[in-house]
């Protein structure tokens, strides 16, 4: 909201928009591949012990999109409902919508801008807590995996932790360099 709200014109957010989306989709549509690539040349998850697995779970996982659900999805009843299901496109539609007004109307919006401004340096903060306490859960989830399963699988995870880093080490030096290079960024700040 408050992004939009800042733009000078409602047409620089609809330029900045589109040119958004594309860069999202073709780069992780590059990162997945980058992915699916990595896993497939390493073999991860192989050997992962799925007998206990029920085929039954994943009915349903390969129904194509609906459109005409997505935008009913899109356009909330309720933009409380929309957050408390999880509907996240929803909730970016409502965003849209407010900032788009709150720039429409300019300065008379200010006094809610304010209190966005607040909301939100107030969720970076809890964000930043719940980021400092996650290495809790990480090894309370590891130490139950240990004692139910044994060591075993912790091999596993250190290659599944390994093909990650990996990735990230691609992506971060390979495919974010070529894209700084094609538009002209310094990339590393000296």
């Amino acid at each position: 909201m408050l992004g939009i709200a800042r733009m000078e014109s409602v047409k620089k957010v609809g330029r900045i928009a589109g040119k958004a989306i594309l860069y999202f989709e073709l780069v992780t549509t590059v990162i997945l591949l980058i992915a699916v690539g990595l896993a497939k040349y390493t073999g991860i998850g192989k050997d992962a012990p799925v007998a206990g697995a029920d085929a039954r779970d994943l009915e349903g996982m390969s129904q194509g999109i609906d459109f005409h659900e997505l935008i009913l999805h899109a356009v909330p009843k309720n933009i409380f409902a929309a957050f408390g299901e999880g509907n996240l496109l929803g909730a970016i539609t409502f965003a849209l919508l407010v900032g788009v007004a709150m720039a429409a109307i300019g300065e008379k919006s200010k006094p809610f801008a304010d209190v966005l401004e607040s909301v939100s340096t107030v969720m970076f903060k809890v964000v930043g807590y719940v980021i400092r306490v996650a290495p809790l859960g990480v090894l309370g989830f590891i130490s139950f995996d240990v004692a139910h399963y044994g060591f075993g699988n912790l091999r596993s995870l250190a290659g599944f932790v390994a093909v990650v880093y990996a990735g990230l080490a691609i992506v971060i030096g390979v495919l974010f360099p070529l894209i700084a290079t094609l538009y002209r960024i310094r990339y590393v700040a000296c």
